[in-house]
């Protein structure tokens, strides 16, 4: 419901809109059907959540937003509808939340987010709206956690993150908003965990990861055209536990899966787009054939034969079970 006088068909004098179950929810005076002057929003319980002013109908002055509670819950500053200088967001009880420095309508200059206990959160730096120069984050117990340079929006250049007791665990480049160039990562004692290298997002080259005494743990190989992935997994003794391939991020090619001793192959299965695909084989430790059997596309599907040792067979039959999925390959967090 609407209350309100008109002058010549316009809006002229105070308006009163009223919530369904009677309350007042916006006082707001026009003239000659312009906003014009002081504008408040109530909710249904009556309480203020808005005041304003406006000018010419466009908003001018301070514009204060508030809680159920009363408690202000932000305030911002128009100059002819458009904000303008220091934006202010608040928690409930009553700590700043977020500073925005505002000219023109858009953020420009340094912004500022805190934890309700009044730490530093993040800052950053905007130009015309767009987050361009620094950006850092910072932990509850005020240790920074990561910092980057942002460019048009996007991250670009150096990139660092930390644990909240102040040891690097990741430094790298981004470029347009990929990770591009060395990526390293680190144990907390320092320690190297990780030597990658990105192209425009995508891994290239040869790239390690590590255990926590030094040794190699997991090798990927990059195809030229940075599709193909070739992956070998060790133990901490060195002895081979896998071979791997990834095409587009999704299983491919021939897998490989070897005893303990990391020589003897004891599993050899096929994917094709992500799916087991093809003939799997399963072997005995001394390399004679276990067991093989048929996949399309993850089904268990068509003959299967399994052997004895000596190599003679002893089963053979049809199967047209589903399989288990194809596993995907863990990711590695690049950044936080």
């Amino acid at each position: 419901m609407v209350d309100g006088t008109f002058d010549d068909g316009k809006k002229s004098g105070v308006f009163l809109e009223y919530h369904e179950n009677g309350k007042l929810a916006r006082k707001i005076t026009f003239v000659q059907g312009i906003r014009q002057g002081p504008v408040e929003v109530y909710d249904e319980n009556g309480t203020p959540v808005q005041k304003g002013t406006y000018d010419n109908d466009k908003l001018t002055d301070s514009v204060s937003l508030y809680f159920d509670n009363g408690q202000k819950r932000g305030e911002s500053y128009f100059n002819k509808g458009k904000l303008e200088g220091l934006v202010k967001e608040f928690y409930a009880n009553g700590a700043v939340k977020k500073e925005i420095e505002y000219k023109g309508g858009k953020p420009n200059g340094a912004t500022r987010a805190y934890f309700d206990d009044g730490k530093l959160q993040s800052e950053a730096s905007y130009t015309d709206g767009i987050a361009t120069g620094f950006y850092k984050t910072y932990y509850p117990n005020g240790q920074l956690e990561t910092v980057s340079t942002m460019q048009n929006g996007a991250k670009h250049g150096q990139y660092k993150s930390y644990d909240d007791e102040g040891h690097l665990l990741l430094e790298g480049g981004f470029k347009n908003g990929q990770l591009h160039g060395p990526n390293t990562g680190y144990f907390t004692d320092g320690s190297i965990q990780h030597k990658f290298n990105y192209e425009s997002g995508k891994k290239s080259g040869v790239n390690y990861e590590y255990y926590h005494g030094g040794k190699v743990k997991v090798k990927e190989s990059a195809s030229g055209n940075l599709k193909e992935l070739t992956e070998l997994t060790y133990t901490e003794d060195g002895k081979l536990v896998s071979e791997r391939k990834f095409i587009d991020g999704k299983p491919g090619g021939t897998w490989l899966f070897y005893f303990d001793d990391g020589k003897i192959v004891h599993v050899k299965e096929s994917y094709e787009n992500g799916k087991r695909h093809g003939t799997r084989y399963t072997y005995y430790s001394t390399g004679k054939v276990q067991r093989e059997e048929a996949f399309k596309f993850d089904l268990l599907n068509g003959p299967f034969k399994t052997y004895f040792e000596n190599g003679t067979v002893a089963s053979t039959g049809e199967t047209g079970t589903i399989a288990s999925t194809a596993p995907t390959r863990p990711t590695t967090p690049m950044e936080k």
